[in-house]
């Protein structure tokens, strides 16, 4: 019906928003692709001078800083957002086992990982009498 239409690509940015992380991160990668802006990988991690993977918005997401990057490498960029409190760090996995009652993370079904091979290695729970191993 349609098919001599042609919808062009949008040739720039859409306008900014303040604080919008995934914004702020599209924008970069246009400049990127456009050439305007270099890739982290030719570059080095102004924190430890390794090779960078990618840029960091260390001024924050705000519409007047989202072109503020700097290159950095993984690690650097994972410790620099905790420093800022943007991210929380994986969650603990740390419960109770339902046989054994030690607080240990759990592997399946409620099991610590001990009481979980001795379920496999013996085909029934662990004795609750069983002291817990160091």
């Amino acid at each position: 019906m349609h098919d001599d239409l042609t919808y062009p690509k949008r040739s720039h940015p859409a306008p900014p928003r303040d604080g919008d992380k995934q914004q702020a991160r599209l924008r970069v990668h246009y400049y990127v692709r456009r050439g305007r802006l270099p890739r982290p990988s030719t570059l080095l991690c102004v924190e430890c001078g390794r090779p960078a993977t990618e840029y960091d918005h260390y001024l924050g997401y705000g519409i007047d800083h989202q072109l503020d990057v700097r290159p950095v490498c993984r690690s650097c960029n994972i410790r620099a957002d905790f420093q800022r409190g943007d991210r929380s760090g994986p969650k603990p996995r740390q419960s109770v086992c339902d046989v054994c009652g030690e607080a240990r993370p759990n592997y399946r079904h409620g099991r610590c990982n001990r009481c979980h091979l001795y379920w496999k290695t013996h085909g029934r729970e662990r004795p609750r009498g069983l002291s817990p191993a160091p």
